[in-house]
């Protein structure tokens, strides 16, 4: 038996990827073709093929036969193994006479067909393109009848964070029919290179495998803040450094916010500069004007390209002008001014930070005189308001009880908060004071030369009026006849002019003062004039008392003329009757 020239695999002398014709020859001056019987142990010619069962045909018998025959007569005939298999060709014979051959027994393979190889992994959650967050396992399958594992090359390398890492080993193959699988546990942060070259024992090489990339990156980045504490109160310099870091740093994976208490979001102010594995960001020192005071979280988060994420936070305040200081509405009419009743003092002081509690004192003065409070003893009292992550506040009560007597009054306060801010209400920068002054008593008005139902002799009667208050006096008012009228005053003396009228009049003098408490002066009914006729007629006894005077005069002239005539008539009647 005779093949064509195709060679075997090195090293697998029985495997063939290519067709294979055998040539069988049988060497013989008796020959007869008819004779092969595939059941005789002694004559037949057979094919086995347990692999797929598929059996090639014998072609046709070529004989090279002349005549007379000889005992170089040669009968041939071929068979063409074109299918993969496991095969079997088994020729035996003997010749008319009985003389046998020495049998033929071929075994080889025929496998033309290529690896297929494939690659699956158990999480492909890929951020970035090729990042993994979590360890991966592939999987290689090869599809392969002949599978040979000492014919599976792994080639692969590892760096982590551009230092050579440990790649992965191979686990052990297993396998069911013609497929084949091992895997490889990537548990490790690194880049991974890998790649994969199947052949199979007849030297068929699986189709070029796309040499793959990736990342494994399990650990959480770095994130750091600094330069300033959490929870710190801070008056002087204020520059937080913020730290990232990661092996897979992406400067878009990082965010910065600024938040304060009263000022909301605010755009961090600063600069970035290039660090191991990352960058830093430096703020610029919080900018030294009232207006930044607050109480601020600055937060951060960075995510690698694998996507861990971290991120941190703290709260510190900037606090560099100190408390200010918000009044009660109830103070809102009567600070630096006048009441007429004893108010209580309601007002707030704002910090950013906590005030240190034994620093607190309130102070009042009493027309300059000046007497510091006593909480234990409830001469004031005050309250912390505030929600966590606000300003604080403190809300301050003096009672009424301090205020009862007329005098002027200033409340004040002082504290100390955790920056070390000393804080005064009444500190000029502040412009907080709180000044005002009690009034309950009226203001007191003497007018002496003018009195109801007086009758004054003048062509014109000037009016000098004395009005005190034992504070403030406000408003004067003067009216004449229902009319306001001009005054002049000079110190405590009002003076304005009544004119001469042929009728009585009435004037009204009103005094409020700065906290409104009130008096008034009336005077009715009185006559200014020079004229002695009208003077006389206004004055109601004297022109009642005249009327009466005169009408008895004239009643006595009557009553004479009366009896003067009744005399003459007596007489007349007494001549007649002498």
């Amino acid at each position: 038996i005779t093949y064509n020239s195709i060679l075997p695999d090195i090293g697998n002398p029985d495997f063939y990827r290519e067709t294979r014709i055998a040539t069988v020859t049988i060497t013989e001056r008796n020959f007869n073709p008819d004779r092969f019987d595939p059941g005789s142990d002694d004559l037949h010619r057979t094919i086995t093929n347990p692999d797929s069962g598929v059996i090639p045909g014998f072609n046709e018998w070529n004989h090279n036969a002349g005549a007379p025959r000889t005992d170089a007569d040669t009968h041939t005939f071929t068979v063409v193994f074109d299918r993969d298999g496991k095969y079997t060709l088994d020729v035996q014979y003997k010749d008319l006479a009985g003389n046998k051959a020495e049998g033929r027994n071929n075994y080889f393979v025929i496998d033309k067909t290529y690896p297929v190889v494939s690659v699956s992994y158990d999480n492909n959650n890929a951020i970035n393109g090729n990042y993994y967050a979590n360890a991966r396992v592939a999987t290689i399958t090869v599809r392969e009848h002949n599978f040979a594992p000492d014919r599976v090359q792994i080639s692969g390398n590892a760096t982590d964070n551009g230092a050579a890492s440990a790649f992965p080993g191979l686990s052990a193959w297993s396998g069911s029919g013609d497929v084949h699988t091992a895997t490889i546990s990537y548990t490790s942060d690194a880049l991974y290179g890998f790649d994969v070259d199947v052949t199979d024992a007849a030297g068929n090489a699986s189709a070029d495998y796309t040499r793959e990339e990736f990342y494994v990156d399990q650990t959480i980045p770095e994130l750091t803040i600094t330069n300033v504490e959490n929870l710190s109160a801070n008056n002087d310099v204020v520059i937080p450094i913020i730290t990232f870091s990661d092996t897979n740093y992406d400067p878009a994976g990082v965010e910065i916010t600024l938040m304060g208490a009263n000022h909301g979001a605010v755009d961090p102010n600063g600069t970035y500069a290039e660090s191991a594995n990352g960058q830093t960001f430096t703020f610029a020192d919080f900018e030294r004007v009232k207006e930044e005071d607050d109480l601020y979280t600055l937060s951060a988060s960075i995510t690698d390209r694998a996507g861990n994420e971290y991120e941190d936070s703290i709260s510190f305040s900037v606090n560099r002008f100190g408390s200010v200081y918000v009044f009660d509405s109830s103070l809102d009419s009567i600070l630096n001014g006048y009441t007429n009743q004893a108010p209580e003092v309601v007002f707030r002081e704002i910090n950013v930070d906590n005030l240190q509690p034994d620093s607190i004192q309130v102070k009042v003065a009493q027309n300059g005189t000046l007497r510091v409070l006593d909480q234990s003893a409830g001469d004031y009292t005050y309250r912390q308001l505030n929600n966590p992550g606000s300003w604080s506040t403190y809300e301050y009560t003096v009672p009424k009880t301090h205020f009862e007597t007329d005098a002027k009054y200033e409340v004040a306060v002082y504290s100390v908060d955790a920056a070390g801010n000393i804080n005064e209400n009444v500190a000029a920068e502040k412009a907080a004071e709180i000044d005002f002054a009690v009034d309950k008593t009226n203001p007191v008005i003497v007018v002496p030369d003018l009195a109801s139902g007086g009758s004054y002799s003048d062509n014109t009667k000037t009016i000098n009026v004395s009005i005190k208050d034992n504070l403030k006096l406000g408003d004067v008012r003067i009216t004449l006849n229902d009319e306001t009228v001009e005054y002049t005053n000079e110190g405590e003396t009002y003076t304005y002019a009544i004119p001469s009228a042929n009728t009585i009049q009435q004037t009204s003098i009103v005094a409020v003062d700065a906290a409104g408490n009130e008096t008034i002066f009336e005077a009715d009914d009185f006559l200014v004039s020079s004229n002695i006729i009208v003077r006389w007629f206004f004055n109601r006894p004297l022109f009642i008392g005249s009327i009466a005077v005169v009408a008895a005069g004239i009643a006595l002239m009557i009553a004479l003329v009366m009896r003067r005539r009744k005399q003459k008539s007596e007489a007349v009647a007494g001549s007649e009757g002498k």
